[in-house]
């Protein structure tokens, strides 16, 4: 009877030896697949932190390139306020901006002066006005800058490129020498003197004296100190002061005076 408690004894320390062995063995199967786990999060971890590391590169160069694209549109607006500028002023010096202001300006000036020394050696004969718009064919305006002549003793109005010879010559010199005063009063400095040469090519005798009187006039007006002016015709120059002669084919030079 003893031994039979004895074997049943060991029969349930094995049993519950082999129970034990067996909770081990999963215990010990857990702990490997616990490891396995552990190291495949190991791994997971180390992959995170590379893309981590990646993503936080690409930011940075993402917010360098934003920084780049700031400053490059920092420059475009300067290049695009600078190209603004340069294109304000090319209209500004262009045919339509201050040319054409300068042109509008001078007009009425122009006229009045040229008017002014026609009068005072032609009389009321002729009276010019500068044309600074004219109209397109195709509708508006357009700047010019035309000079239009009213001979009162013909009764007609015309330009001065059809008049003739002598008369265009008149009218010519009349501008010019408004040109010139017109520049003098201008240009903020003060001229002296005042040249002309062989401006009076195709006048007659009968408006000889009238051309020197107009350059009298023009001197007065002007506020020139003298006039030198270069004429052929002896109906011309003989009319001024002082006369300096050259004859080229003797080579002489001679000064002497003429009118007074």
């Amino acid at each position: 009877h003893g031994q039979r408690r004895t074997l049943s004894g060991m029969r349930a320390g094995r049993a519950a030896a082999d129970t034990l062995q067996t909770e081990i063995e999963s215990l010990v199967s857990g702990e490997r697949k616990l490891q396995g786990e552990i190291l495949a999060c190991e791994e997971r971890i180390i992959m995170l932190n590379k893309q981590a590391a990646d993503e936080a590169a690409r930011l940075e160069n993402v917010r360098k390139l934003q920084d780049a694209m700031e400053k490059l549109k920092e420059s475009q607006h300067r290049e695009e306020v600078e190209a603004s500028e340069w294109n304000m002023i090319e209209h500004a010096f262009g045919r339509n901006g201050i040319q054409a202001l300068e042109i509008d300006a001078a007009g009425p000036e122009l006229s009045e002066i040229t008017n002014h020394l026609l009068h005072a050696c032609f009389g009321e004969r002729y009276d010019v006005s500068f044309v600074t718009l004219d109209s397109k064919k195709t509708g508006g305006t357009k700047e010019v800058f035309d000079l239009k002549v009213i001979d009162h003793e013909r009764g007609r109005e015309c330009q001065a490129a059809r008049m003739s010879g002598g008369e265009k010559t008149i009218i010519s010199e009349a501008v010019s020498l408004a040109l010139a005063i017109y520049v003098g009063r201008h240009s903020g400095k003060k001229f002296e003197t005042l040249f002309r040469d062989e401006t009076s090519g195709a006048l007659d005798p009968e408006n000889a004296d009238q051309h020197v009187a107009m350059l009298r006039k023009a001197r007065e007006v002007g506020g020139f100190h003298q006039v030198i002016f270069i004429a052929q015709q002896p109906s011309i120059w003989k009319q001024a002061d002082s006369i300096f002669s050259v004859d080229f084919r003797s080579g002489s030079v001679s000064i002497g005076h003429g009118a007074e």
